[in-house]
């Protein structure tokens, strides 16, 4: 039975007696969404500030967005908390853009960032407002209240930064997401709005706290090279000869959006904040957690890999328009409980244990058995060429027999 989301609190009230049970069971053992519909809104809201906000006390206020002139030096300037200061904000886009940088179509040479680390505050504002208003998550985002509220909580975002600050294209996405799930439609008082805003700040400093890692290119190809590629490859040899061994190409294209927007491009809605669920209540680095979750993904689609990717341009090309290639999905929850367990295993450094899981996980689902060299190790490109080789042979064959009738 499904209960309603009016009925949420009732229900973890009277299932869940500490906030680690909660987690344990109501989320990673799957419990909460077999019970309740978190797809209406705010029933994930209020789940998200039960698990992640301890009370208000040591939750700052929100201050405003100075109006800022020209003359930047002579404009009001906000007071930026003790300790912090109001750093420069790197333009991904030039203002007149005309394609989003992230879009579908992929990024082109063309296209890539201008990094300007001495943009004032009017400027950083300027590119927010542009990145907010092409934000087509819902239909909120084009109400004006909606639009400045974004705003001010992004603007608090950035001056509470003690580190890199800089302003980024996709942290607008990231934030819309939460904010759909907490907004409140109705009316309330300036104070409850107040605290609806500092939630929804509390939660987006909660997710980008380790997200805003892979908004470091060095930090993401670091990343790939030390985490993802390892992991695919003691997961499944043969994926990981088809995506990660030329030389001549990155993976950084689709990595970017897979991994700046944490699925929402690649990934249908609801199923996507299941794994935001999973990864705010993770006690292992995210950026591992994110990396299994990729490993697991690709794993699930092991046949649209092995029979129709040839080369780099057919694997880019399936990476920037997954949701639409994908042939079937896993259940969220066991994604994520399979995810949890590659980390658990990977920071034991247990291989074995990993290739068991995947392994059963390949046979199960496709009946594949794992190749291996007869020395035991494996040759990623050797494979690759023979798949290449084999399915090139069954269309000749296949057109033989067609030109035969």
């Amino acid at each position: 039975m499904i209960i309603c989301p009016m009925d949420l609190k009732q229900l973890t009230i009277d299932k869940y007696e500490t906030r680690e049970e909660l987690i344990l069971n109501g989320i990673w053992k799957g419990e909460i969404y077999k019970n309740v519909d978190l797809s209406t809104r705010n029933g994930r809201g209020w789940l998200w500030k039960t698990l992640v906000i301890d009370g208000e006390g040591d939750m700052e206020e929100i201050v405003e967005v100075p109006t800022l002139t020209e003359d930047h030096e002579q404009s009001p300037q906000p007071k930026v908390p003790k300790g912090q200061k109001d750093r420069g904000i790197r333009r991904l886009t030039p203002i007149d853009v005309k394609r989003h940088p992230l879009s579908s179509t992929g990024i082109k040479q063309d296209d890539r960032a201008v990094e300007d680390d001495d943009t004032t505050m009017k400027e950083k504002l300027e590119i927010i407002d542009l990145d907010l208003s092409r934000l087509m998550l819902d239909d909120i985002f084009q109400e004006k209240e909606v639009h400045n509220e974004m705003r001010k909580i992004m603007y608090n975002y950035l001056i509470r930064r003690s580190d890199d600050c800089s302003y980024k294209q996709g942290y607008h996405e990231l934030l819309g997401m939460i904010y759909l799930q907490l907004h409140e439609d109705k009316q309330m008082s300036m104070e409850n709005k107040g605290t609806e805003l500092k939630n929804i700040l509390f939660i987006f400093e909660k997710l980008m706290k380790p997200m805003a890692f892979f908004y470091n290119e060095n930090q993401l190809i670091k990343w790939e090279n030390k985490v993802f590629q390892p992991l695919l490859r003691t997961c499944c040899p043969k994926l990981y000869g088809i995506i990660c061994c030329d030389d001549n190409h990155t993976n950084l294209l689709w990595l970017l959006r897979w991994t700046r927007l944490l699925f929402m491009r690649e990934l249908p809605r609801d199923y996507t904040l299941v794994i935001w669920d999973h990864l705010l209540t993770f006690l292992y680095p995210a950026d591992t957690f994110v990396a299994c979750v990729v490993v697991v993904l690709l794993l699930n689609n092991y046949k649209v890999f092995t029979e129709e990717v040839e080369d780099h341009d057919d694997l880019v090309e399936l990476m920037l328009h997954f949701n639409s290639r994908m042939r079937s999905m896993i259940d969220c929850v066991e994604l994520c409980k399979m995810a949890g367990k590659l980390c658990e295993y990977w920071y034991v450094q247990d291989a074995q244990s990993m290739k068991t899981l995947s392994d059963n996980f390949l046979k199960i689902k496709f009946n594949v058995d794992r190749d291996f060299e007869p020395d035991g190790t494996v040759d990623p490109n050797r494979i690759r060429i023979e798949e290449k080789l084999r399915r090139r042979v069954k269309q000749t064959l296949l057109t033989s027999s067609k030109d035969s009738k």
